[in-house]
């Protein structure tokens, strides 16, 4: 078990819109968790609007890439590499969370093998690059992907979208929103997305085509404003996933220096085709409830957020690039809930000093199981034909105080300082594979 103190160090900034004024249309964004206009947030952040994601053709956290400088994702299996600025994780292991903080809406996604969906219903998405451990105390060193979702308006409506494209892509989304009274409403969005792979599998088994796509998403949204001064929001969402998106890995290197490619076997050229042993798609499923209460006073704001989230997911990963049954994983399940609690207050007086200050509590389990295939391995040099890095779990539970200030000289220039305090502790379980007749590898160091 191993505990550990943090004292963010406290952070300034010092910022002019001189020169800006005029010339950039006005874009609302919440990345400092008060409405802000972009040009007056201390940081920097990109904010990528609905109709600006329409036009670049943006519908996945994979192609966000495209239209973000700085911002890199690698992608191996159902696993996605997020990097800002050159900084991020290449494993994906049981309590090694993202270095990009991924948050949809106010629920914090701790797994990277979560961080692949495919967008529905967006207001904007704010990209804060650089260390955000100020307001954003979870794995943030690198910066935060904020997906804001649209929520409950006043006035009924609703909308379709349908896409076809190539690979036989068929994309349908769809959004009602219902003012049940003067106080209460819901807002009900889905989103069924399919396509055929990208590559063709010239080795001798596995799945004809990889990289296909099937994902869904569901959510509800309700509104209660049960005073003039207080609002309660609540937001019920899951989304399954059941294809072999990002499983298109082909092998680079010699013959003599590649595994698979030594014991015979294929791998791709380009991107269209690929040599694997995989024969099953990776199947997942995240179910999230978060349950937020704004309190509007005379001078300061207070806002409650209370999420919960349940993932789990299984099916098979090819290490090697290649058809040779070499290093691949034919299971590898994995499970991981978390809990949150956080507590905001912010000021609204307006004056020229703004602050806020706020309480976070965090709790995340997660555990997984890899088999790997080393069949070809064994019969080559010898050794077990299935290899396991045995079970493994890990338990967090952190606790947090932040806060930051920002004085206002004037119109132009603007001063901000912030800091955390952030304690953490993680208790790790590593043991031997359950299923007989296999070898346990040592954990990783």
């Amino acid at each position: 078990m191993k505990t550990k103190h943090v004292l963010a160090a406290a952070i300034a900034s010092i910022v002019s819109s001189q020169g800006f004024a005029g010339t950039l249309e006005e874009v609302v964004v919440t990345a400092q968790k008060r409405a802000q206009s972009l040009q007056d947030v201390p940081v920097t952040v990109q904010a990528l609007t609905e109709d600006g994601l329409a036009e670049a053709g943006i519908g996945d956290s994979l192609d966000l890439q495209i239209v973000t400088p700085g911002f890199v994702v690698n992608n191996t299996g159902p696993a996605q590499q997020m990097y800002l600025r050159g900084i991020g994780n290449r494993l994906a292991l049981a309590g090694l969370d993202p270095s990009v903080a991924i948050y949809m809406d106010d629920q914090y996604i701790g797994v990277a093998q979560a961080g692949q969906f495919e967008f529905a219903d967006i207001e904007r998405i704010e990209v804060l690059k650089g260390p955000q451990g100020t307001l954003y105390g979870r794995n943030a060193s690198a910066g935060a992907i904020r997906v804001v979702t649209k929520g409950v308006e006043d006035e009924f409506g609703g909308k379709i979208d349908g896409t076809l494209g190539n690979f036989n892509q068929r994309k349908l989304s769809g959004t009602v929103n219902v003012p049940i009274t003067d106080n209460f409403g819901v807002r009900l969005s889905a989103l069924v997305s399919q396509r055929d792979g990208y590559a063709d599998n010239i080795g001798p088994e596995g799945l004809r085509e990889i990289d296909d796509g099937d994902f869904r998403a569901y959510k509800l949204k309700a509104r209660w404003d049960a005073t003039d001064s207080i609002t309660a929001n609540l937001t019920v969402a899951t989304t399954k996933q059941d294809d072999t998106n990002g499983y298109d890995n082909i092998v680079l290197g010699e013959k003599d220096y590649t595994l698979g490619l030594f014991l015979g076997g294929v791998t791709g050229e380009g991107n269209k085709t690929v040599g694997t042993e995989i024969a099953r798609t990776a199947e997942s499923t995240a179910d999230s409830a978060t349950l937020r209460i704004d309190v509007a006073g005379d001078s300061i704001d207070f806002a409650s957020i209370t999420t919960y989230w349940d993932y789990e997911l299984d099916g098979a990963l090819d290490l090697d690039g290649t058809s040779a049954h070499a290093l691949g994983f034919i299971g590898f399940p994995q499970e991981a809930g978390s809990v949150s609690q956080e507590f905001q207050w912010l000021s609204n007086s307006g004056e020229n000093i703004e602050w806020i200050g706020g309480l976070f509590y965090y709790e995340q389990d997660t555990s997984w199981e890899g088999l790997i295939d080393r069949s070809d391995t064994a019969a080559a040099v010898g050794g077990p034909p299935l290899l396991s890095q045995g079970y493994q779990r890990a338990d967090t539970t952190a606790y947090a105080a932040f806060g930051q200030v920002t004085y206002h000289f004037n119109e132009d220039w603007s001063l901000t300082v912030g800091g955390r305090y952030n304690y953490e502790e993680k208790e790790v379980v590593v043991r031997a594979s359950d299923i007989l007749g296999l070898t346990t590898a040592p954990p990783l160091e």
